[in-house]
């Protein structure tokens, strides 16, 4: 199970759509991968090395620039920026997904 999550993070970079490279850091494009797992922020924290407090500034971040506020809508504003919907309208479906609208 280790070993499919490293390659996950090894892919990350390689990962980044035109549309998120130009909102998303690599690193937060890295974290917003790991947030399409179950893993807890501190399991994403230990797996790559880095502080529980960083990861969490990682995803503030992400939330912040996709227009969001929870994980899931995240996942489903960064499908739907891949897909093309513009980034306003992104935030917005993923919000009203997430809320069951």
């Amino acid at each position: 199970m280790a070993a499919a999550f490293w390659a996950l993070s090894a892919s990350a970079s390689s990962q980044l759509s035109a549309p998120l490279a130009g909102v998303l850091t690599e690193r937060e494009n890295e974290i917003l991968i790991f947030l399409r797992t179950t893993m807890t922020a501190d399991e994403i924290a230990a797996h790559l090395g880095i502080a529980y407090r960083t990861v969490k500034t990682h995803i503030r971040s992400i939330y912040r620039k996709l227009g969001v506020t929870k994980r899931r809508a995240a996942v489903q504003a960064a499908d739907n920026l891949d897909r093309g919907i513009g980034r306003d309208s992104a935030a917005e479906a993923a919000n009203r997904q997430v809320q069951g609208l």
